[in-house]
C-alpha cells in the first residue's frame, strides 16, 4: 500500500489538497455569544435551544407516565431566560443537573453500562402507554429535532469520521454518506482529506449486527470470515465492530463498484475496552468519580473512540470535521466530538449529518432510542460527567488502512498519555 494521503495512482481517486480558503463559521443554536467564556460553558451556550427541548420532552414525559412529582423547571427556565448573556452558561447548568437528577427516576432510564437493545423495561413502559399519550410524546419529539434528517456539509478538506455502530446502522450511515455526497453538485472537487471508521472493541451480536438482505449478508459473511482470521488479536479473539465496519465497506464495494467507497482510501481506528474509575451520579445532578472504589472495564462510547481517532490521526488542529452518524443520535454524537475537542483544545470545525428517523406510534424501540439520546446529549453537556478524563490508562488504538477492496493492513499507533 502507498502512503495514505499520497495522490500517486492507486485504482481509487486521488486525495484532493486542502482548501486554504478562509473558514465558514458553523452554525450552532445559540442566541447570545458573550466574550471570555471557557470552551466547555461555550459549548452549552451553542446547545441552549437542545436543553430547553429536553425540558420540554421531560414534562411530556412526566403527563404520559402519570408522574406528579415536584420539580423546578419551570422556575429554571424562566430564570435563565432573564439572565444576561454573561450568565447563561451557568443557569443552563442548572437545568443540566435538573434534568439529570430526574432521568434515574424515569421509566425510561438506562444505565451507561447498559446497550439500548438490553433496556427491556424501559421498552415495556412505552409499550404500554395508550396510543395517545405515543403520539403525543412523538410530537414532542419531532420539535427536539431527533427525526429528520441532518444535511450532510462538507468541503475538499474535511475529514470524515463515520461512528460505529450495530452493522446494519453503519450500513445506513455509509449508504446516507454515499447518496448525499452524490447529490452534490461539485462532488469530483469535494473528496474529502480522509474517510475514517470511528469504531470500537464492541463485540458483534448474532441478532442486532445481522443484515436483513440475503445477498449481502453472504457477501458480509465471507469477508468477515477472512478478516477475523486476518486480525484475530483486537480483543480476545472476539469478533468486533472493527471487523464489521471494514467487512461492511468490502461488501458494500464489491456488490456495487461504483459506491463511493470504491473511489476513496479508507482508515478505521480501533479503540479497545477503557479501564476508568466508577462514577455516581449525585442528588444535586453532579457526578462524583468514586477513586477509592477498583477500576472498571468496559467498551469505549463514542467520546472515547473519537478521541483516539483525534490523538493517532493527527488531525491538524483546526481540521473540519464531519460526523456521520443516523437519526436520533446525531445531536449526541456531535456533541460528543465537541466535548472531545474542548479537552483536547482543539478548534475543530464539527459538523454531522445523519439519515432521518421515522417515529411512528407502533414502533416503540424507535421511541425509545429517540428519547434516550436526548438523556444522552444532556449527559454529555453535564460538566462534571468524567469520561475521556477519568481514564487510569490510555486504551489499545489501532489504525487499518485499505486503497483497495479486500485489502487492509494495520499499524499500531503509540498510545496517547495516560490521562489523571
Amino acid at each position: 500500500m502507498q502512503p495514505l494521503l499520497s495522490s500517486a495512482p492507486t485504482g481509487r481517486l486521488p486525495i484532493s489538497q486542502p482548501n486554504t480558503s478562509a473558514r465558514e463559521t458553523p452554525a450552532t443554536d445559540h442566541l447570545a455569544s458573550p466574550q471570555h467564556l471557557n470552551s466547555f460553558d461555550q459549548l452549552i451556550l451553542n446547545h441552549q435551544k437542545l436543553i430547553l427541548s429536553v425540558v420540554e420532552m421531560v414534562k411530556c414525559l412526566k403527563t404520559c407516565f402519570k408522574d406528579n412529582s415536584a420539580d423546578h423547571f419551570e422556575e429554571l427556565v424562566n430564570e435563565f431566560q432573564m439572565t444576561n448573556a454573561q450568565e447563561q452558561p451557568d443557569h443552563l447548568k442548572k437545568v443540566i443537573y435538573a434534568l439529570e437528577d430526574y432521568f434515574p427516576t424515569s421509566k425510561i432510564y438506562r444505565p451507561d453500562r447498559k446497550e439500548r437493545w438490553e433496556a427491556g423495561d424501559a421498552l415495556k413502559a412505552i409499550r404500554n402507554l395508550s396510543r395517545a399519550d405515543k403520539k403525543l410524546l412523538i410530537e414532542t419529539l419531532r420539535l427536539c429535532n431527533v427525526d429528520e434528517p441532518a444535511p450532510l456539509q462538507i468541503k475538499p478538506d474535511s475529514y470524515v469520521f463515520v461512528l460505529g455502530a450495530t452493522v446494519p446502522e453503519m450500513q445506513k450511515r455509509l449508504n446516507y454518506f454515499s447518496c448525499e455526497f452524490n447529490k452534490l453538485p461539485d462532488a469530483n472537487n469535494l473528496i474529502p482529506e480522509r474517510l475514517v471508521g470511528v469504531v470500537s472493541s464492541r463485540p458483534l451480536n448474532p441478532e442486532k449486527d445481522r443484515l436483513e438482505c440475503e445477498r449481502t449478508s453472504k457477501q458480509f459473511k465471507g469477508c468477515l470470515t477472512r478478516l477475523s482470521e486476518q486480525f484475530p488479536h483486537l480483543k480476545n479473539n472476539e469478533i468486533t465492530e472493527a471487523h464489521g465496519f471494514m467487512a461492511l465497506v468490502d461488501t458494500l464495494c464489491t456488490l456495487n463498484y461504483e459506491h463511493l467507497l470504491s473511489n476513496l482510501p479508507i482508515t478505521v481506528s480501533y479503540t479497545g475496552p477503557l479501564s476508568y474509575k466508577p462514577q455516581i451520579l449525585q442528588p444535586n445532578g453532579q457526578y462524583m468519580v468514586q477513586r477509592e472504589r477498583k477500576e472498571q472495564s468496559s467498551r469505549p462510547n463514542t467520546e472515547a473512540t473519537i478521541k483516539s481517532a483525534l490523538t493517532s490521526l493527527d488531525l491538524p488542529e483546526d481540521a473540519d470535521l464531519v460526523l456521520v452518524s443516523s437519526q436520533p443520535h446525531v445531536a449526541a454524537q456531535r456533541i460528543a466530538g465537541e466535548r472531545v475537542a474542548a479537552f483536547l483544545g482543539l478548534d475543530l470545525r464539527i459538523t454531522a449529518c445523519g439519515s432521518r428517523k421515522m417515529l411512528q406510534e407502533d414502533d416503540s424501540p424507535s421511541i425509545y432510542q429517540a428519547i434516550d439520546a436526548l438523556r444522552k446529549s444532556i449527559q454529555l453537556l453535564n460538566p462534571n460527567y468524567q469520561i475521556i478524563s477519568n481514564q487510569i490508562s490510555a486504551p489499545k488504538t489501532l489504525t487499518f488502512y485499505s486503497h483497495t477492496v479486500d485489502e487492509w493492513e494495520i499499524q499500531e499507533k503509540v498510545p496517547v498519555n495516560a490521562l489523571v
